[in-house]
């Protein structure tokens, strides 16, 4: 039997597909609980299509992404797998996604002025 491992953006797919609670798409994502990678690890720990190290490239990528940073606001419940609030962002938080996602629009900014001359 081949032992078939995931890649992270196919495992992120499948985490917003039966923990979609969670890991939602577009405009309707959430922040999600700090450390909550602990607690999908532990959710596939008998599931042999992931293994914890791409369980926590999904789960990066997943909030690495611009949509998702920018519904880091101060105030704003954090979820669990449930979709169930366990906690509030804090304003650090929401300074350091905002910083995050300026210094990206910079960026592609910048390319573009490159682009153009």
């Amino acid at each position: 039997m081949i032992n078939f491992k995931m890649n992270a953006v196919d495992t992120l797919e499948i985490l917003k597909i039966e923990l979609p609670a969670c890991f939602k798409r577009g405009k309707d994502k959430s922040p999600i609980a700090i450390g909550i990678h602990e607690s999908v690890i532990n959710h596939y720990a008998r599931d042999s299509r992931f293994d914890a190290e791409t369980l926590k490239k999904a789960i990066a990528l997943y909030v690495k992404g611009s949509k998702y940073l920018s519904k880091i606001t101060s105030g704003k419940s954090r979820i669990d797998l449930r979709g169930k609030p366990v906690a509030l962002v804090t304003q650090d938080e929401q300074n350091y996604a905002s910083k995050t996602l300026k210094s990206r629009k910079t960026k592609v900014q910048k390319k573009r002025k490159l682009a153009q001359s």
